[in-house]
């Protein structure tokens, strides 16, 4: 299945990706795949900018946090519900 995503949506994932946000999270968000942004990324040489971001703000680490733990809490509701 694929998740067309609109330039504004584009716009915003390279702004996130370039200041610290993982391409994993940022695809989980977006419904898209990780592989997605890394290609678009090289291709638009996001990842030149990224190496001198800035460290992730304190909203994009407790969003990342936050997706980590929704990710192991549906594992945990899956392992038991068998």
């Amino acid at each position: 299945m694929s998740t067309y995503l609109s330039d504004e949506a584009w716009a915003e994932v390279e702004r996130l990706y370039r200041s610290g946000a993982s391409a994993k999270m940022l695809a989980k968000r977006y419904g898209i795949q990780p592989g997605t942004i890394h290609s678009r990324s090289c291709k638009e040489k996001w990842r030149l900018t990224r190496v001198r971001a800035a460290a992730p703000s304190e909203v994009e680490r407790l969003e990342s946090v936050t997706a980590r733990l929704e990710s192991v809490t549906l594992k945990l509701a899956e392992v038991a519900a068998k």
